[in-house]
């Protein structure tokens, strides 16, 4: 009898187990960028273990984050990490995510976020654009995200959200399957816009990815603000992972 109870307490213990760890994800699958801001003496540092290490330009610096520590820039600076296969992401599916709080006082010239393009003025310079920006002089401050093949532009923005500018931690993050999938935008783990995707192949485009600041025009634009958990992905997150994400 008492080994029929210890049996049932085992068996019943094993179920809670796989049942509590069915709902996580594992988040290091596909992951080809994790820029966590951890070590205040390497912000650029790449903590998913891939090698895309970064380089602060300009006046990057540690400051406190959502999970550990978080990189602050001062309207001038970004981290560039180097051009790489793996940062060349498949059409199949991607994902760009991040945790990011902007300064009050910014202004146009303070639009960033994570990009590979050498110009935001054509398809053929853009490979993916995962950018927050001003609609309107003064206006909100909204997700404005581009993936391109070179030729098409699939574009998603959330400009009919609340604006992000109001020095509050956000997660925000993109994830595209296609084609004949969805681009899917999210904020703070909810699904905020979608639309079909139209493109097979993401642009290759041999240039770094910036982290902070995109080129309008060919001219950087730099935030102003704090930025934590940057994360690449050479697949697309499911709402559930995005979710887990953002629960930081």
């Amino acid at each position: 009898m008492k080994t029929r109870m210890r049996n049932l307490m085992l068996g019943a213990i094993v179920v809670i187990l796989l049942t509590a760890g069915a709902g996580y994800a594992d988040l290091s699958e596909g992951l080809v960028g994790y820029w966590c801001f951890d070590n205040p003496g390497d912000l650029g540092y790449d903590c998913s273990g891939t090698g895309n290490n970064g380089s602060p330009v300009g006046g990057a610096t540690p400051t406190s984050g959502v999970v550990g520590g978080a990189v602050h820039f001062n309207g001038s600076a970004y981290i560039s990490v180097s051009d790489s296969s793996s940062l060349d992401l498949p059409g199949a599916g991607g994902t760009i995510a991040a945790f990011i709080r902007i300064d009050p006082s910014s202004n146009e010239s303070n639009e960033f976020g994570v990009s590979k393009e050498s110009s935001s003025s054509h398809p053929s310079a853009i490979a993916y654009e995962f950018l927050i920006r001003e609609f309107g002089a003064g206006g909100k401050w909204c997700e404005y995200y581009l993936i391109s093949d070179g030729t098409t532009i699939n574009y998603i923005g959330n400009d009919a959200g609340e604006s992000l500018k109001d020095s509050s931690w956000h997660h925000i993050a993109l994830t595209w399957s296609g084609p004949g999938g969805k681009v899917l935008a999210y904020r703070d783990g909810v699904e905020v816009a979608q639309r079909d995707q139209t493109i097979s192949t993401i642009k290759n485009l041999s240039v770094p990815v910036w982290i902070g600041a995109y080129r309008w025009q060919g001219i950087p634009r730099c935030m102003l603000g704090d930025m934590d958990e940057v994360r690449i992905y050479s697949r697309a997150l499911e709402p559930s992972e995005i979710q887990q994400l953002a629960g930081g």
